[in-house]
């Protein structure tokens, strides 16, 4: 029998960034993460150092992202 674990970084609140999707705890969003990886083609450790992020953060905004 599988247990399945969800990974719980990423949130919808009308009242951060008007309501895109967000790192919990920051107003880092999808966005910002994916835009730093795929324009600026910053690497992983690049774009947590930038933000003040865990690579956890990062790889959560990326999986939300390509999911």
């Amino acid at each position: 029998m599988n247990t399945i674990q969800a990974i719980e970084t990423i949130a919808i609140n009308p009242d951060i960034r008007n309501g895109r999707p967000h790192i919990v705890g920051t107003s880092v969003t999808v966005a910002d993460v994916v835009i730093a990886k795929l324009y600026h083609q910053q690497d992983s450790d690049g774009i947590a150092d930038w933000y003040g992020l865990s690579l956890t953060q990062v790889y959560g905004a990326l999986a939300y992202y390509y999911a």
